[in-house]
């Protein structure tokens, strides 16, 4: 005969229930504890003084500001518009070696559909038909202190344009006297030079520049000769009011690139062979085929 004994746990159920809960009992009250040394209900706060972010105001989206370092530096054609070619968004079109028919456009707008100033003066129209290209050749570097830029959208004392606005601004008056001189020379006989002179006595200002750039360029004919000089004269009547006066004068002469190969009377091996036999243009009359005309030479 065999016996069989049942088995029990060591652990019955209900002693398995009293541990868990005596566990969880033990876990809340640990929560409530705190160390030697605390206080309850307290927390250890720092207080810091007072701190205070400041940031410079960030130009308009799509305004450039061309200072007067880059205007002046010493250029292959001695042209102010060059100073512009490189910012985003402006393209030139060059029918001139020296500025002299070389047009800009701004985001695809043509000058006809910009805003174009010289110290708060309109020197084109704007809307969506102007009065013609400018001649940038007549700005003179030395005369010029910055230039702003502004692509689309611009402050309102503009006005309304399609396009933007180009706002030139020649030198004014500066609080203490300070005048400058630059001279650069380099191949091709280009010699560029410039002086400037600026000051306050009193309630009477001055700003007075005078700019020469010369070349006999790379094609034969192909020199330019340009003369520029601004003055201006301030007077503060009183806070806030400036009676002023002003004038500006360029004078520029440019040779056109003619033909110049052996069988040319004016022939000249010292410059690059070109060809193109006679002076051509708008205004170049036809009747022009004998003399120095008929090559275009001196022309």
């Amino acid at each position: 005969m065999r016996l069989i004994q049942n088995w029990q746990s060591p652990c019955p159920k209900r002693f398995t229930r009293h541990f868990i809960l005596s566990v969880l009992f033990l876990v809340l009250l640990g929560s409530g504890i705190t160390l030697a040394g605390e206080t309850p209900g307290k927390e250890d706060i720092t207080q810091l003084g007072p701190i205070t972010v400041t940031a410079e105001r960030n130009q308009a989206h799509g305004t450039e500001v061309v200072d007067t370092d880059t205007i002046q530096s010493p250029r292959v054609s001695g042209n102010l518009i060059d100073s512009l070619g490189t910012l985003p968004g402006v393209q030139l079109k060059r029918s001139g070696t020296f500025g002299t028919g070389t047009g800009l456009r701004l985001r695809g707008f043509d000058e006809t559909r910009l805003i174009i100033l010289k110290d708060g003066v309109n020197i084109n129209r704007d809307g969506s038909y102007g009065n013609g290209a400018v001649d940038w050749s007549s700005f003179g570097l030395e005369s010029t202190e910055q230039i702003q830029i502004y692509r689309g959208s611009c402050p309102a004392r503009y006005g309304n344009t399609l396009g933007g606005v180009i706002d030139i601004k020649g030198i004014a008056p500066s609080p203490s006297p300070a005048g400058k001189v630059s001279l650069s020379y380099g191949s091709l006989g280009t010699l560029s030079a410039g002086a400037s002179h600026s000051g306050k006595n009193g309630a009477l200002g001055w700003a007075v520049s005078a700019g020469h750039f010369e070349t006999d360029g790379y094609l034969i004919n192909n020199f330019s000769d340009r003369d520029s000089g601004s003055a201006q004269l301030t007077f503060d009547i009183f806070k806030g009011w400036t009676l002023g006066a002003g004038a500006e004068i360029s004078q520029t002469e440019n040779g056109n690139p003619v033909y110049n190969r052996p069988n040319s009377p004016f022939y000249d091996s010292s410059y690059p062979e070109a060809d193109e036999r006679e002076l051509r243009g708008p205004g170049i009359s036809s009747r022009l085929l004998d003399g120095p005309l008929a090559w275009g030479k001196e022309s």
